[in-house]
């Protein structure tokens, strides 16, 4: 098989890792569809983003902050504003594919775990790892647990694909992974083969800088093909 006037060996994947937000579903943050529904990304959270972009605040505190926007807000309401977040074109053919060859799939989410709980359930996905926001009583208390972080290096999405493989015995020949900006460069990294999915210009040179082996491809349809174009690992 010839891509990008490359030729690719017939690779065996044992682990395949998807990032959630923007990736598997069509909306890029969980986290700002929220705060855009309820009317507060401008008054204060996009001051947030920039806050923490600029290096100015960590990744833990960025998300307090987020997460206190929302305190005494019923659970219920931001499920469903959740809910109307759908899937990426052949997001469930690409899971499902992978699972017919054998792999085990994952999911790395810096988003949060209200969405990642339900993707996993409705897409068959094995392992999930995704941001939690604390509840009390049905109520938001403001609190959250980072489990999937940026910038603490034993929480980053590298260091979660990175575990996962030595549990589940996968080499990194045998390990794939698939985002869609620059918060995936370190499980692309961690992954024998890496694809950015319709990344923006700026994204793709980066992740190209710091990750050579990526591959942009157009959607997850295109994934849907390559995958079932590799050999069959045994997880």
């Amino acid at each position: 098989m010839v891509l990008d006037g490359r030729v690719n060996e017939r690779l065996q994947m044992r682990l395949i890792a998807f990032d959630m937000d923007g990736t598997l579903t069509d909306n890029p943050s969980s986290w700002e569809h929220i705060h855009r529904r309820f009317g507060l990304w401008e008054a204060h959270a996009d001051a947030y983003m920039k806050r923490f972009l600029a290096g100015e605040i960590t990744y833990a505190e960025f998300s307090r902050l987020d997460a206190l926007e929302w305190k005494g807000k019923p659970r219920r309401k931001l499920d469903a504003v959740l809910d109307e977040i759908g899937y990426a074109p052949c997001a469930q053919e690409a899971v499902s594919a992978a699972r017919e060859a054998g792999a085990a799939v994952a999911l790395i989410s810096s988003g949060l775990s209200f969405l990642a709980s339900r993707v996993a359930r409705e897409l068959d996905v094995g392992y999930v790892f995704a941001n939690e926001l604390a509840v009390s009583d049905g109520l938001m208390t403001g609190d959250v647990v980072i489990n999937v972080s940026i910038d603490d290096p034993a929480r980053t999405k590298g260091a979660i694909l990175r575990q996962l493989r030595r549990t589940l015995g996968a080499d990194r020949a045998e390990t794939w992974a698939v985002g869609d900006n620059w918060g995936d460069i370190e499980m692309l990294q961690e992954a024998g083969r890496a694809f950015l999915v319709a990344p923006r210009p700026e994204c793709r040179e980066r992740a190209m800088h710091a990750a050579p082996h990526v591959e942009c491809i157009p959607d997850l349809c295109h994934l849907v093909g390559l995958i079932r174009q590799v050999g069959v690992g045994t997880v």
